[in-house]
């Protein structure tokens, strides 16, 4: 070697690369998020050995479900539907459960803030009643929930209340940082209304939890919660109220629930280690050449 290049030495390309190729893979463990779907419709079970969707009124049904819309007929009344999955908890900054839909309402209920309600929760083993010890959060969406003080957003503690969607077993949240967005929907008394909708719930620094909704192409709404908060989810559920001809049906295209992990799963981690290990050791072979 000459003493040009002593005092110049020269880095291999090879090293160049391996450095390049690990500061990625870190990069992307780093950022790296996985989405797990928890429910869709093709996994829906009404009745029977498995059964994950419910009815809060046993008259109540799904009579027209299949593989790719769940229907239910709740006819006259209020009822609500409980979709059941593994218990999932926001454990991480950034985790986040979300529950999205597609639905055509036909014969809904027009008054205020009882047009329509969604909730993420954790019911325990509880099924279609016996939700005293239940607790999460739910939206309501109306013609009048966006001027009523722009508050569609509550959450639900653990109460002697049974009934999931009661008003007396919910609380407006006790400390908050909202996001005015926008609640209302109009439905039709006669008629049917179709409409998407996403709901979800993320793990902020702090221990404080976000709810966010979208109705449509309406405003986003967000809230912060940063007292008693609830991160441990295992279902969801939906409200709905007949409008005054009854003959009350929600009739779902889409219905999915899914959780995000800020955290890559164990066979990313594994495929990204086994490229730094393997990419070393092209680099000791080329070295020994030298």
């Amino acid at each position: 070697m000459s003493s040009q290049q002593k005092r110049n030495p020269q880095v291999s390309p090879i090293r160049l690369a391996f450095v390049a190729f690990a500061a990625t893979a870190l990069t992307s463990l780093a950022a790296a998020a996985s989405t797990d779907t928890l429910f869709q419709i093709s996994d829906a079970i009404t009745s029977g050995t498995g059964q994950n969707v419910f009815a809060s009124d046993a008259s109540k049904g799904f009579t027209g479900t299949n593989s790719t819309q769940l229907v239910y007929n709740n006819n006259s009344g209020s009822s609500y539907i409980v979709i059941k999955f593994g218990e999932t908890s926001l454990t991480n900054v950034g985790d986040k459960i979300t529950l999205d839909w597609t639905v055509a309402v036909t014969n809904g209920a027009t008054s205020g803030g009882n047009a329509f309600r969604v909730g993420i929760f954790d019911v325990g083993t509880a099924t279609s009643s016996d939700f005293e010890t239940a607790t999460g959060y739910r939206a309501n969406y109306g013609s009048n929930v966006s001027t009523n003080g722009g508050r569609g957003f509550y959450e639900r503690p653990a109460s002697s209340n049974a009934v999931l969607f009661a008003g007396g077993s919910q609380f407006s949240f006790s400390e908050y940082s909202y996001t005015h967005g926008n609640f209302a929907l109009t439905l039709n008394q006669t008629g049917t209304v179709s409409f998407t909708g996403t709901f979800s719930i993320m793990l902020l620094e702090g221990d404080k939890v976000q709810t966010s909704t979208q109705i449509g192409s309406n405003a986003v709404a967000t809230i912060t919660d940063s007292a008693g908060v609830f991160t441990s989810f295992n279902s969801v559920a939906i409200w709905t109220s007949a409008g005054s001809s009854g003959g009350n049906v929600l009739t779902f295209s889409d219905l999915t629930v899914t959780s995000t992990s800020t955290i890559p799963e164990s066979a990313t981690v594994a495929a990204w280690l086994s490229g730094i290990l393997a990419f070393a050791c092209v680099m000791i072979r080329r070295r020994r050449r030298d």
